[in-house]
C-alpha cells in the first residue's frame, strides 16, 4: 500500500447501523405483541365455543330421551336458573359407562368455573353450585324449535330480554395494555364481553358463533338481526346464572 493512499475504514458495523436495526426490530415487536394478544383471544374462544357446543349436545341427547323437551320443560322459569336446567341434564346424562367432566359449563377467562366435584348418584348436589357455571339458557325451547334459534350464551349483566353486556375493558388495577403485557385481565364477576366487545353464544342445531355486540347508552346489546322480540315484556325468558354473591355488580 501505498503511504499516500488513504487508510480503509475497518470491516463491521458502527454505531449508525446498530440504531437503524434495533429501531426496525422495535417496528417488529410493536407489531406482534398485538397480533399474539389476539391469536390468545381466539384460542381462549375456540375452547369456549366447544364447550357451548358440547352443552348443546347434551341438551339435544336429553330431548331425544325426553320427548323432544330441554329440562326447563314445564317448570316455572321464574324459579329456574341454568345451573338448576344443566344440573338436571347431569342427573339425567351421567350413567356408568359415561362420566361428564363439570368444567365444560365453564369458559376461559370466566368468573365461574366449575369444580369437577359432582357429588354422589343420583342427585349430584355438588354439580353446578353456585359459581360453577358460566352459561345462561333460553326458557321454553325443545328440539323442535327453530334450528337458528338461540340457546346457550354467555352470562349477561341483565339477564332479561333483551340481555345487556358490559363492554370489555382493561385492567382497572393497571395501566398496562392487555397486549403489553400479554395476558388476560383478571375475570370480571359477570357480564363482561370479550375484547372486541364480542361473545359467544350457541344455536339449537348445536352451531356456535363470537358475535360482536353493538354498543348503546354504555351497554352491549345483541344485533339487531338476533333480537327478534325488543319488547322487555314479551314471554322471552332466560335461565340465568346462579352467583355466590347475587348482590355484587361489576359495573365499573
Amino acid at each position: 500500500m501505498s503511504e499516500n493512499e488513504p487508510e480503509k475504514p475497518k470491516g463491521g458495523w458502527g454505531c449508525l447501523q446498530w440504531s437503524v436495526v434495533l429501531v426496525v426490530l422495535a417496528l417488529i415487536a410493536s407489531n406482534f405483541v398485538p397480533t399474539y394478544g389476539l391469536t390468545t383471544v381466539k384460542a381462549l374462544q375456540m375452547k369456549g365455543s366447544s364447550n357451548a357446543r358440547q352443552i348443546i349436545g347434551l341438551l339435544l341427547f336429553y330431548a331425544s330421551e325426553h320427548e323432544g323437551h330441554y329440562p326447563d320443560f314445564g317448570k316455572d322459569p321464574s324459579k329456574m336458573t341454568s345451573n338448576v336446567a344443566f344440573r338436571d341434564l347431569i342427573r339425567a346424562v351421567v350413567v356408568d359407562e359415561f362420566t361428564l367432566d363439570e368444567t365444560i359449563f365453564s369458559c376461559p377467562r370466566s368468573a365461574f368455573i366449575a369444580d369437577k366435584k359432582l357429588g354422589e348418584a343420583p342427585d349430584f348436589k355438588q354439580a353446578l353450585t353456585p359459581g360453577e357455571n358460566h352459561w345462561m339458557m333460553m326458557a321454553g325451547s325443545d328440539n323442535t324449535s327453530a334450528s337458528n334459534s338461540l340457546l346457550v350464551m354467555e352470562n349477561a349483566f341483565e339477564a332479561i330480554w333483551p340481555p345487556k353486556w358490559l363492554p370489555y375493558t382493561e385492567t382497572p388495577s393497571s395501566s398496562k395494555s392487555w397486549f403489553s403485557d400479554r395476558r388476560l385481565p383478571p375475570p370480571w364477576e359477570r357480564g363482561r364481553s370479550w375484547p372486541g366487545n364480542t361473545i359467544i353464544l350457541g344455536r339449537n342445531d348445536a352451531s356456535v358463533e363470537v358475535v360482536k355486540l353493538e354498543e348503546k347508552n354504555g351497554l352491549l346489546h345483541l344485533p339487531s338481526y338476533l333480537r327478534f322480540k325488543d319488547d322487555p315484556t314479551s314471554v322471552i325468558k332466560i335461565l340465568d346464572i346462579e352467583v355466590e354473591n347475587p348482590g355484587t355488580s361489576s359495573a365499573p
